[in-house]
């Protein structure tokens, strides 16, 4: 039997992808998704600080992605160079010869390696390299985060974020379970599915967890203590793609 790599993930971006609802397209596709406008700005928004337009606006990520890919590479690996030549791969190779259109393959390389130079020589020289105006640079001021008194609670081993949660109707409530994905947002969870439970005879709101996140189950009770009061907590099993489900029932307000 031969070893199958299973897609964990796919990141939208380009220009359209503002246009593409991202539950519906995570259900069309069978896998979590991530729009690339919500990363950048969690993960990698000192990046983004470094790239901003003269004029002010937000730095056009869609439409740049692969260049802004290409500087976050060359800003976290000083080292990397296209000039160095590889020890590791000495041995030639025989590969496959593979007919393709030479003029589409010129231009893809070529105008991939004038976005990686380009982004380059911005990390390299700074303010001394003169850029467009729109990837002019403003000065950047550093701020230094304030110390935060530590937690008596154990740290959890996960982000709000980044765990994957799934709302079922069990009260046949129409247009509870959006209300509800709402309420979860502005408490900071983002990967949030909806849909139906099984039956809609549900009396007590049910929280499923996966045993590796336990205190997600309790964090969630705890974001919704104004809602339920008591909702039932089980373990939800590890071969689900989502780390916790809620099926709320009658009694979530």
């Amino acid at each position: 039997m031969t070893n199958k790599k299973k897609i964990n993930r796919i990141i939208i971006s380009g220009e359209k992808s503002d246009t593409i609802r991202q539950d519906t397209f995570t259900k069309s596709v069978g896998v979590w998704t991530n729009p690339l406008k919500r990363i950048v700005p969690t993960f990698y928004e000192s990046y983004l600080k470094m790239l901003i337009p003269k004029d002010g606006k937000a730095f056009p990520i869609l439409t740049y992605d692969v260049c802004f890919g290409a500087f976050i590479l060359s800003e976290e690996n000083k080292s990397f160079s296209l000039l160095k030549k590889n020890n590791l791969y000495r041995n030639k190779v025989s590969m496959p010869k593979l007919k393709m259109p030479k003029k589409e393959v010129f231009l893809f390389v070529g105008s991939f390696v004038i976005s990686f130079l380009l982004f380059v020589l911005i990390s390299k020289f700074g303010n001394n390299f003169k850029l467009p105006n729109f990837l002019a640079r403003k000065n950047i001021v550093t701020i230094t985060p304030t110390e935060t008194p530590p937690s008596p609670t154990p740290t959890p081993n996960f982000k709000k974020e980044e765990v994957k949660i799934k709302i079922l109707n069990g009260s046949g409530v129409k247009g509870k379970a959006t209300e509800i994905k709402e309420i979860l947002r502005k408490k900071g969870y983002v990967e949030i599915l909806t849909d139906n439970a099984d039956n809609f005879d549900y009396t007590v709101t049910e929280i499923q967890v996966k045993n590796d996140k336990k205190q997600l189950g309790e964090m969630m009770k705890n974001d919704l203590k104004d809602y339920i009061t008591s909702p039932k907590i089980t373990v939800l099993d590890d071969k689900e793609a989502s780390d916790l489900v809620l099926i709320f029932a009658a009694d979530f307000k």
